[in-house]
């Protein structure tokens, strides 16, 4: 598969595993890095996905 986008999506702890699953289940492959910042330094997620430029749409939706 040719990636043509890298989706950055930054999510709390308690939303990834949810995030992973629902991108997972529409074929996209996910690499979840675990990573601090934000308010008071808490902690929280960052996942990358490359993708074909027409999955982009479908895995902002399913993240939001």
């Amino acid at each position: 598969m040719l990636v043509e986008s890298l989706l950055l999506a930054i999510v709390q702890p308690d939303d990834a595993n949810t995030a992973i699953a629902a991108l997972n289940r529409a074929g996209l492959r996910v690499t979840r890095v675990s990573s601090t910042g934000g308010f008071l330094g808490a902690g929280n997620v960052t996942l990358l996905s490359g993708m074909k430029r027409a999955q982009v749409e479908l895995a902002i939706a399913l993240l939001s």
